[in-house]
């Protein structure tokens, strides 16, 4: 591929961060908005969820997060070091693309396929098993791919949040 000057461009640039760059921090876009989010609506009700019910919906810290105003949230150590198995993904610049749209914009975009799971999902599938580990939930449903990380934590087969909250059962629960 050829860019305008006819000279050959590589379509695409990879961009390698060190494992000792892995942020330690997950940013919170909520405090940079220009206005805050609308309220999560209940289904059933028409009316904003609250705190109780995210709290029986979701771990507490996780619960806690969706309506932070902190800028930074702290990435959980055991969380860190698990993602330091396959992370950090690699980064590309897709020069191509910014070609293509005649842009002034660099876009950059990451490639989560090298996770055990193959795709992006473990991300959140890990903090959101380690939160639950915290508060003593051994089960849940979840994404099939995404069960490795709860496993490496004991806990039995579940990884994301996207089953009603009485799938789950506290310590002790069958």
């Amino acid at each position: 591929m050829y860019g305008r000057s006819g000279v050959l461009a590589a379509p695409l640039e990879r961009i390698e961060l060190s494992i000792d760059r892995i942020p330690d921090r997950w940013y919170n876009v909520i405090p940079d908005l220009p206005r805050a989010p609308d309220e999560l609506i209940d289904g059933r009700t028409g009316e904003p969820l609250t705190q109780e019910y995210l709290e029986r919906l979701l771990p507490r810290a996780l619960a806690a997060q969706e309506r932070s105003l902190e800028r930074w949230i702290s990435v959980p150590d055991e969380v860190a070091a698990a993602y330091r198995q396959w992370r950090p993904a690699p980064l590309y610049r897709a020069h191509a693309l910014e070609r293509e749209l005649d842009t002034p914009a660099e876009i950059y975009f990451k490639y989560e396929g090298a996770s055990p799971s193959g795709s992006h999902k473990l991300n959140s599938a890990l903090a959101q098993a380690y939160y639950a580990k915290q508060e003593g939930v051994r089960r849940g449903s979840g994404a099939r791919r995404s069960r490795w990380p709860v496993r490496s934590w004991g806990s039995r087969s579940w990884s994301t949040w996207s089953a009603p909250p009485t799938t789950t059962s506290p310590a002790g629960g069958t």
